[in-house]
């Protein structure tokens, strides 16, 4: 009788579209991150150095997301990509 009796709790709908809010809401910000992520790792490590030049001076210039660069880059390749985009690619 007890299994009868016992009554299925119910979340009400807006706790459910709360959680699913929640969670695609999150989804989506990981998605744009890793989207980010990865066109930043193309742009450093692809075959392109013009698109890796540019990245790095607008990087430098305007002094938002320098921790990019320190992911991708040490000290002595940030400098060398420096130095060579204000010679114009000419090293001595």
């Amino acid at each position: 009788m007890a299994d009868k009796e016992t009554v299925l709790i119910k979340r009400p709908l807006y706790a459910k579209l709360w959680y699913r809010l929640m969670i695609c809401t999150l989804s989506v910000i990981l998605l744009i991150a890793a989207a980010g992520m990865g066109a930043v790792t193309m742009i450093c490590w692809g075959p392109f150095p013009a698109a890796r030049e540019r990245l790095v001076v607008g990087i430098t210039e305007t002094g938002t997301f320098n921790f990019l660069l320190r992911l991708y880059f040490t000290e002595d390749q940030l400098q060398k990509i420096l130095s060579d985009s204000v010679t114009g690619g000419l090293s001595n």
